[in-house]
């Protein structure tokens, strides 16, 4: 169910479809544990930082109201990183042909 939720995350919405498409996970309807999807999501784009391409993930929260103390993702960043490998169907440390990179800054 990891990669399922990896690949949920990786469209960018956490709604049990990638693209459109329904997400079938075995025989039954997997559900998506808030906290998991947030990592799910924090990995979607490469790089386990709490953030989804420089917008800060947050868990439970009002997006209408500030943050004063964005939530710390507790996941083992290794077995997150292996998800997001997972996700795309080929374990070879790339997403989709990028590179994963744990707990790596980015630069632009």
């Amino acid at each position: 169910l990891a990669a399922a939720y990896a690949l949920d995350a990786a469209d960018g919405v956490i709604d049990g479809k990638f693209f459109g498409a329904p997400i079938v996970a075995g025989a039954a309807t997997p559900r998506t544990d808030p906290l998991a999807a947030a990592h799910a999501l924090d990995a979607a784009d490469g790089v386990i930082d709490g953030k989804y391409y420089g917008s800060q993930i947050l868990v439970g929260a009002d997006p209408l109201q500030p943050q004063h103390q964005p939530p710390t993702p507790r996941t083992d960043p290794v077995a997150a990183a292996h998800a997001l490998d997972a996700a795309d169907g080929v374990i070879d440390g790339k997403y989709y042909g990028s590179q994963i990179l744990v707990g790596a800054n980015q630069y632009v």
